[in-house]
């Protein structure tokens, strides 16, 4: 360094100039005037000159003797290259510091939560998923409560095939904030698309919002219901299959899978007879996206019917007595015989009580049901005496 009294080159670390005595004061020993412009000017004055004029720098106030470190001139006697090199050096220096500043900059915007937040958007939306997630993981780290992390990081996950991990993002951004509509609408896909509406159906206690029910309706697509389930009939059956959504219904009766080009359009009852079916049937959203398939299998097998029931079956009458025959078949009719013959559909149809006849009778009674069916014949004897009363009456 330069003393900034007399010029004279100081060494380092000395705090006062050893020729003039006076307190250091650091001062560069570049001078832009100088050892620059200076020069340059009187090179073009003079361009035929083959020195450069040197310009003394001014003494102090001492006179040029030798001090203690060798008797160094007051002049300043350093040659340009030298300066020009040590310039170039703390240039060099200056810049490195000013690029290691620069770069810590950098990183640390980098490490914003926002900067992360956005390059996390743009590998997901590049379908870069893993490294998405660990910025949306990092974004975490910086805003832990942050449902839109948590949502993006749910979906990374997502796209990396880890749906449980990305259900359980997922329900932590709607722990977080139970009316984040996204977070819902995106654990709902994540259902849907498994085609889990068992599951999907524990959601809807979760939608508090209007806005969240709505895209549960959406989502979610119930199975039909159906008013009879599967099984062994003895006799028709009308199937009536409701909605709970009020979507459309599709059904197959050959066993193919129902969507809306394939089946029919459930808009009556379906009405069976004797032989075995198997329904299946699906809801349809307004998307046409369908939901589970229910199945029932129905196999109708008519049996013959009971037969009636009688009343008197037997006895001996002494007046006037009547009979009732009744059946429990569903739109039976009921014939009957006099004299032991089976009845047919052809013999006498039974449709009010009949009188006993005079003397031993048998009556022979069958049901037959509306699908044609014969009960077995009942058989019923009767003795009507009215003589035997009127004898009585005589002898008293």
């Amino acid at each position: 360094m330069i003393c900034s009294n007399c010029k004279t080159e100081i060494e380092e670390g000395l705090i006062y100039c050893p020729i003039c005595g006076k307190a250091n004061q650091i001062v560069p020993d570049y001078n832009l005037l100088e050892d620059d412009i200076l020069p340059s000017m009187l090179e073009k004055k003079n361009p035929k000159s083959d020195q450069s004029r040197q310009i003394p720098l001014p003494q102090g106030n001492g006179s040029n003797t030798s001090g203690g470190s060798g008797g160094k001139s007051g002049y300043d006697t350093e040659t340009k290259p030298a300066k020009h090199g040590r310039r170039v050096i703390r240039l060099v220096i200056a810049g490195l510091l000013a690029l290691l500043l620069i770069l810590t900059l950098i990183l640390l915007v980098m490490n914003m939560y926002s900067t992360l937040m956005k390059r996390a958007s743009n590998k997901l939306l590049s379908g870069d998923y893993k490294k998405a997630t660990e910025l949306y993981e990092q974004a975490l780290n910086r805003n832990e409560s942050s449902v839109d992390a948590m949502i993006g990081a749910g979906k990374g996950y997502k796209g990396l095939g880890d749906v449980e991990k990305a259900r359980q993002y997922f329900f932590d951004a709607l722990s977080a904030d139970n009316s984040s509509s996204a977070a819902y609408e995106e654990l709902l896909k994540t259902y849907s698309e498994s085609n889990d509406y068992d599951g999907m159906q524990q959601l809807e206690s979760y939608a508090l919002t209007d806005e969240e029910k709505t895209l549960y309706n959406k989502y979610y697509i119930c199975t039909p219901e159906f008013s009879k389930p599967g099984g062994n009939y003895t006799d028709d059956i009308n199937l009536i299959l409701r909605s709970s959504s009020k979507m459309d219904i599709y059904y197959t009766l050959d066993g193919s899978e129902p969507d809306v080009n394939n089946g029919l359009k459930y808009n009556a009852k379906i009405s069976f007879a004797e032989g075995t079916y198997t329904v299946k049937a699906v809801c349809v959203n307004s998307e046409g996206k369908k939901g589970p398939v229910r199945e029932e299998s129905y196999n109708i097998a008519y049996v013959e019917p009971e037969r009636p029931i009688v009343s008197p079956m037997t006895g001996v009458f002494l007046n006037p007595t009547t009979i009732t025959i009744t059946t429990n078949a569903k739109k039976g009719k009921i014939y009957y015989t006099w004299g032991g013959k089976d009845p047919t559909e052809e013999s006498q149809l039974y449709t009010e009580p009949i009188y006993i006849p005079k003397g031993d009778s048998i009556l022979s009674v069958i049901v037959v049901d509306r699908h044609g069916l014969y009960s077995d014949v009942l058989r019923c004897s009767y003795s009507y005496l009215p003589e035997s009363k009127e004898e009585e009456t005589d002898e008293n």
